[in-house]
């Protein structure tokens, strides 16, 4: 049995490609909503044209999503 967390948990950064063979697209859905479920914030982001990998357009909404995270440094 899965408890919710009571703390604060950092958000997340999900991808996945529609055509992934090896971990289907419906289980990285179901994740994410259970992940919700218990509170885990976040962005999930399906990839229509890539299957099992790690493309540059991924890396570069990784990229993206992690620097909107960052705190803005003041000068």
């Amino acid at each position: 049995m899965i408890k919710e967390h009571d703390g604060d948990l950092p958000p997340l950064y999900q991808t996945h490609g529609i055509h992934d063979n090896l971990v289907l697209a419906p289980w990285g859905g179901a994740t994410h909503k259970k992940l919700r479920q218990l509170g885990v914030n976040g962005q999930y982001l399906v990839y229509p044209d890539i299957c099992h990998e790690l493309s540059k357009s991924v890396v570069e909404g990784l990229r993206h999503w992690i620097l909107s995270k960052l705190p803005v440094e003041e000068t």
